[in-house]
């Protein structure tokens, strides 16, 4: 099983770019750590960029990662500032459900839970990723 890890990227301050990244690879690392296979597609294309010199534009992105979705299991979004108006993780979220993915949202305060997902979560098809629930208080 697999699974794919979204949040938003894109802003006009480096400072919030970095912030996301940095999460995303923090949530990644957490759901490592618990033996579960994730991609996150901002672990894998923030370094090409930075030390690759990889220049795409927003659609050449999901290009690139809409087919990895497609191979994942699951859909996990991280709902930083900014997901709902991200352009990419709505697009992700619309291929998860024509390819009727299970999908996890969660806050940023929960990913120092994960791979446990708090019972106020909203999924979307049932999880055989992100199965232990905890109390969310």
């Amino acid at each position: 099983m697999i699974l794919y890890l979204a949040c938003p990227y894109s802003h006009s301050d480096e400072a919030v770019r970095q912030q996301r990244y940095h999460l995303a690879c923090r949530a990644a690392a957490k759901l490592m750590k618990a033996g579960i296979v994730v991609f996150s597609p901002l672990a894998n294309t923030v370094p090409a960029i930075e030390f690759g010199g990889l220049e795409l534009s927003h659609h050449g992105f999901l290009r690139l990662d809409l087919p990895m979705l497609r191979r994942c299991d699951e859909l996990l979004v991280l709902c930083l500032d900014g997901w709902q108006e991200s352009i990419g993780v709505q697009q992700e979220l619309a291929e998860a459900i024509v390819f009727q993915k299970p999908i996890t949202t969660i806050k940023e305060h929960e990913i120092e839970r994960l791979p446990a997902i708090p019972k106020a979560a909203k999924c979307y098809l049932n999880s055989s990723i992100l199965t232990e629930v905890y109390d969310a208080q």
